[in-house]
């Protein structure tokens, strides 16, 4: 289902920029918690995945929560999976829903044709 915003409820919180052509796309503007853990832990994400070309991290944080940095021509795709006490082969299901259904258009290297 759609909210007010726009965005399908059905997938989780992200950040996706293209560092092409600047394009910004995000669920986070209208969510508390844990948004600023969320967005502190992107930047840490950011800064290591910089220099490198293509990148996959996934990372926990102490709060429970999967965080991951898909890297690939130049998009970043951050996504959060906040399901407690998840495995991070769940966190990675939910991951690969949210860059399917959201982001088939988009070029991700696991989408090569």
């Amino acid at each position: 289902s759609t909210g007010s915003s726009g965005i399908n409820a059905e997938y989780g919180r992200y950040v996706l920029y293209n560092h092409d052509n600047l394009a910004f796309k995000s669920t986070l503007h209208n969510q508390p918690r844990p948004q600023h853990l969320f967005m502190r832990t992107v930047c840490d994400l950011a800064a290591y995945i910089s220099n490198k070309r293509d990148s996959d991290v996934l990372v926990k944080t102490c709060s429970d929560f999967w965080i991951s940095a898909k890297k690939c021509n130049n998009r970043v795709l951050f996504t959060l999976v906040t399901q407690k006490n998840s495995h991070h082969l769940n966190a990675l299901e939910e991951i690969k829903k949210t860059t399917a259904g959201l982001f088939r258009q988009v070029y991700f290297c696991e989408y090569k044709e």
